[in-house]
């Protein structure tokens, strides 16, 4: 006769028996096992290998790209083919058409060669748009123009990370650009930055037209404004009109 308040040794035994088996089902965690240091920090590590770590060649060719992309937006074909087009029809580089014209004195002067560009690639695509032929006609020059004003915002990105990366010294390798490399190569990348920037801006400011679904259109004014250039008078003797730059001002 078992005492009130004990259990059976055979109850003992049963609940035993179903800890253990409910224990032997508990589900595992799903996270996994933690890693021994070395393993977790080796790739936020200074990068060792060659498709990681960038060399000198790769800033070379990504600031040649960032100076040719200079280049194209120079539009010099462009240019030239305008004015030979115009003066074949008798209207020359300095015909008042062309030229800008502003009342009194600014504050902020405007690149008033640019603007005159602008002037007669827009009068140069009136004529065009009425039936007159242009020979040579510049306007299939600007095509490639306007893709590298679209090329411009993501090759310089593109080379200011190359830049950035190459400045990382990597350990284990002998692929690192020695510092003075570095330094001129640094130079030059951002004296072709500022004319890259120069040169999209003269662009902008010169486009008279856009290049949409396979037809040009007429496009809006641009003008590009040189900050701290000090105030400008127009001068017109004989009623032809030219710009001239005054003295800089406080």
């Amino acid at each position: 006769m078992d005492s009130p308040g004990s259990v059976p040794r055979s109850s003992l035994c049963r609940l035993l028996l179903v800890f253990l088996c409910c224990d032997t089902f508990v589900p595992l965690s799903a996270e996994p096992l933690p890693r021994a240091q070395s393993e977790v920090d080796v790739h936020f590590k200074t990068p060792t290998g060659s498709e990681t770590h960038l060399t000198e060649s790769d800033l070379r060719e990504a600031i040649q790209r960032v100076e040719e992309l200079t280049k194209a937006l120079e539009a010099r074909t462009y240019r030239q083919h305008l004015r030979e087009a115009l003066s074949n029809l008798g209207y020359g580089p300095h015909h008042p058409l062309f030229r800008t014209n502003l009342n009194g004195f600014e504050q902020r002067q405007i690149d008033l060669e640019d603007a005159d560009e602008f002037k007669m690639g827009s009068f140069a695509f009136a004529l065009r748009s009425g039936g007159q032929p242009l020979s040579p006609d510049p306007f299939d020059d600007w095509v490639e123009v306007q893709r590298q004003l679209e090329a411009f915002e993501p090759t310089p990105d593109r080379a200011r990370r190359i830049v950035a990366r190459t400045s990382i010294l990597a350990a284990n390798t002998t692929a690192n650009i020695p510092v003075d490399v570095f330094r001129k190569l640094s130079k030059r990348w951002r004296s072709a930055v500022v004319k890259a920037t120069d040169a999209y801006e003269n662009a902008l400011a010169i486009r008279a037209v856009q290049y949409v679904d396979g037809q040009f259109a007429p496009a809006p004014q641009t003008l590009k404004f040189i900050l701290y250039g000090g105030q400008y008078a127009i001068v017109c003797p004989m009623g032809a009109c030219a710009s001239q730059p005054a003295a800089n001002h406080d």
